[in-house]
């Protein structure tokens, strides 16, 4: 029976899909339909150009089809005043009811129409918002993605989630309807002037003059709203939506340290800041309004004034009369619509400015020409070689790295060893293309690293950092991330085995189908760091980098970790960074930078020769230290078991 209704559904399912193919209306709000794109190395004099390209090239017939349907909407509301003034005039001085119910039945068609015809332009005008938001939204996360961490280093996370959410949805409001909605309103005030004129030219010369005041009074509003609105957005980006994304991310550390107060009144002194601009906003609109309403009043007076008068002479009737009030009021009041749409031009250029400050992202590691690309020789053997690489965050004279050349041996174990801030993390991003050199070149087995696609030289790269970040999914699939191919079950216990989390996931109800939850919240660090690690294990790469990766492991388990590296990444070149000379003194060669510069290069004998190395020091020193430690430990426990005795 079930197998009976799954066939049925089916034959519907297809049934349906025949339809859409024969009517080409499906196909036109089909919103995953492949659309033309605007062409991405134009350069457009403005933001905003760019952004309503998104509107032009895609969905040009769509949008001249809605401004066609917004035009004849505003002229369908045009005619309800005069029709309502012929019949009022009919009702009064001639009582002609074959007139007036045919008047009555051309208005009651009009409002038919006008409702049908809002209700095509309302769907298609959120069809086109909608789809380009989607479009844009995808954009902007391609953008993020291969964005180089130099541009996220200097964009809070707060501010691009602003982006990518608050921003997005002020640009649907615009794209979606208030761009075809400012045309029609302008175009009904040129229509209602016109026909004002017509009924009576005098009254309209009288009230014209109004029309440049209020839009002087617009111009002067947009002038100074701008700036607060810019101000407004980079509080709200930068400090009230940062501050939010880093206590959620760093609730722990918060309470950890009893410092609750500190960040709530830090976020209040955030929060009033971007109500203190909201305010002066307000302020603006609350001023803006009144004097708006004041002149629309006096041109009401006028017109009922000089109407009036015009009436008692019988120059006028009663309906032109009305229907003059009506069409003036339908003049006046779109220019509400268009000054506030003026007066949120500032807000919509800062949007579209942010928007293509991220689409546009020059700080993007990009790959070569198609006829420039190169491919590594198969197999790869991993040799690496720096060759005078310098490096600066900032692409100024300082520099971070400094002349650094060295070259690698396949399945070659390079410890790199150094201060905080020597540039230890620095050289090895600059392995997998995070970062790019500023002057020199990295080439591995003899191919410049650029000329290589970065998918092509990142598969090659499995990369543990000291903070592991795991996936609010399962562990099984964020041992996959690396293996877009799959992997066996086999493997994936294999690979936790030699990272010691094995027995561990086991012992969990759901073992690897267990959510680890947000940034793998639900585990320790070590047992994050040990996921990381077996992640990294998984992919089998040709290099691997393990920045700090067992900081949060003890040392026994490390020991067993690197038994582990020693099996299954022996092919493999490795660079270990990590305060443990026990993990160091083992490596096939050292490293040890000094602000940015290789000031000893070796293995561990070689270095302990020389005692006024740096390596030489810190060793010596970390072994008195552990002595010193050891003793302690051992004289406590004396201690203790005399006062037992």
């Amino acid at each position: 029976m079930a197998e009976n209704n799954f066939k049925s559904k089916s034959l519907e399912d297809k049934m349906l899909e025949e339809k859409k193919s024969k009517f080409s209306l499906f196909k036109i709000f089909d919103i995953n339909k492949p659309r033309k794109l605007p062409d991405k190395n134009k350069k457009y004099k403005t933001s905003f150009r760019q952004i309503v390209a998104y509107l032009l090239v895609p969905f040009r017939g769509m949008f001249f089809m809605t401004l066609f349907l917004s035009i004849l909407q505003s002229l369908l509301f045009l005619a309800l005043p005069i029709l309502a003034g012929d019949i009022m005039n009919q009702i009064i001085f001639r009582m002609d009811f074959k007139f007036i119910l045919n008047n009555f039945l051309i208005l009651f068609i009009a409002l038919v129409s006008m409702a049908l015809v809002a209700y095509l332009r309302l769907y298609m005008n959120q069809f086109i918002g909608n789809s380009i938001i989607k479009i844009l939204r995808g954009e902007l996360f391609i953008a993020i993605e291969n964005s180089s961490y130099s541009f996220l280093d200097h964009h809070s996370t707060g501010d691009l989630v602003a982006r990518c959410t608050s921003d997005l949805n002020t640009l649907k409001m615009l794209l979606s309807s208030q761009i075809t909605f400012f045309i029609r309103e302008c175009f009904t005030v040129a229509l209602s002037i016109i026909a004002m004129f017509y009924i009576n030219f005098n009254i309209t010369l009288l009230i014209i003059p109004i029309f440049p005041l209020i839009f002087y009074i617009i111009y002067r509003f947009r002038k100074r709203i701008g700036p607060i609105y810019r101000e407004s957005r980079d509080i709200y980006g930068d400090e009230v939506t940062a501050t939010i994304e880093e206590n959620l991310g760093g609730v722990r550390v918060v309470r950890a340290f009893a410092s609750e107060d500190y960040e709530i009144a830090k976020f209040n002194k955030y929060n009033d800041k971007y109500l203190q601009k909201q305010k002066e906003y307000i302020k603006l609109q609350a001023t803006f309004e009144p004097m708006v309403r004041l002149f629309v009043n006096l041109s009401m007076a006028i017109v009922i004034f000089f109407g009036g008068r015009l009436l008692g002479t019988g120059i006028i009737q009663l309906g032109d009369l009305f229907t003059y009030l009506l069409l003036l009021n339908f003049a006046i009041e779109p220019l509400f619509f268009i000054n506030t749409f003026l007066g949120n031009t500032a807000m919509y250029l800062q949007t579209t400015d942010r928007i293509c400050e991220i689409l546009n992202n020059t700080n993007i590691i990009k790959d070569p020409k198609p006829e420039d690309v190169k491919k590594f020789p198969d197999p790869v053997k991993g040799i690496i070689r720096f060759d005078h690489i310098w490096f600066s965050y900032r692409n100024n004279d300082f520099y971070e790295l400094k002349d650094i050349t060295f070259e690698t041996k396949p399945g070659e174990v390079i410890a790199i060893l150094g201060a905080t801030g020597s540039g230890k993390t620095t050289l090895v991003n600059l392995i997998g293309r995070f970062y790019e050199a500023t002057k020199g070149t990295i080439y591995i087995d003899g191919i410049d690293i650029r000329k290589v696609l970065q998918k092509d030289l990142r598969k090659l790269i499995a990369y543990v950092p000291q903070e592991s970040f795991l996936f609010s999914t399962t562990i099984k699939e964020n041992l996959l991330l690396g293996r877009s191919e799959g992997a066996t079950m086999e493997e994936i216990i294999e690979a936790c085995k030699l990272a010691n989390i094995h027995d561990f996931i086991e012992s969990l109800p759901k073992k690897y189908e267990t959510l680890v939850g947000q940034r793998g919240v639900t585990l320790s660090g070590g047992q994050r760091q040990r996921i990381a690690i077996a992640r990294a294990i998984l992919k089998r790469p040709k290099i691997l980098i393990l920045d700090s990766a067992t900081s949060s492991v003890d040392v026994h388990i490390e020991y067993k970790i690197q038994q582990g590296f020693k099996k299954m990444m022996a092919n493999s070149t490795t660079f270990i960074i990590t305060q443990r000379l026990s993990s160091v003194r083992h490596a096939d060669r050292i490293i040890v930078l000094d602000n940015g510069r290789i000031v000893q290069m070796g293995t561990h004998n070689e270095l302990m020769k020389d005692p006024n190395g740096i390596y030489y020091k810190l060793y010596t020193t970390l072994d008195i230290e552990k002595r010193a430690i050891e003793s302690q430990k051992l004289l406590s426990e004396n201690l203790i078991s005399q006062i037992k005795e």
